[in-house]
């Protein structure tokens, strides 16, 4: 008789799974510390020196002072309406725009044009030129429906968007 094979059997799964559960709360307890350390530490955003740490998305109308490194959004007449710093969703704030610059910011941006029924969404990066949002101008702008920044690195600023 193998008795003893079949203890060593079913006795190491536990053991794996020990190990594994033991692997995982190491991990978790460890992940803010590894993830400050991921290429974002020295970034700037709004002013504040940061190592990329998550806070709530922030939304300020008129890109006040100290918000040149935040995600903005261009209405086509040249002016830059609104920006949105730190990390996050930002749902439906259905401003009309035609351009936008990531700023040191990384994520997506969805909107919706007013004869449409559906909606698009796009990636941004980091730089500092305004991208155009196809078949828009200041007479026909496209609507935000939701921004996700996913974080952010780097210092790129950006520049007063032109009018189209």
């Amino acid at each position: 008789m193998r008795t003893g094979f079949k203890k060593s059997l079913t006795s190491k799964p536990m053991r794996v799974a020990t190990a594994f559960t033991g692997v995982a709360a190491c991990a978790a307890a460890f992940a803010p510390t590894a993830m400050a350390a991921t290429g974002q530490t020295g970034a700037t955003h709004g002013g504040e020196a940061t190592n990329g740490a998550a806070t709530t998305i922030e939304q300020k109308e008129g890109c006040s002072p100290g918000t040149s490194t935040w995600f903005h959004v261009g209405d086509g007449a040249g002016r830059t309406d609104i920006c949105y710093g730190y990390t996050g969703t930002y749902n439906n704030p259905d401003w009309a725009f035609t351009s936008y610059c990531g700023g040191n910011n990384y994520g997506w941006i969805e909107y919706q044009y007013p004869d449409s029924s559906g909606t698009t969404k796009v990636a941004f990066h980091q730089g500092t030129t305004y991208a155009q949002i196809p078949g828009t101008n200041v007479f026909d702008p496209a609507f935000i429906t939701a921004v996700h920044i996913s974080g952010w690195s780097g210092s790129d600023t950006c520049k007063p968007p032109t009018a189209n």
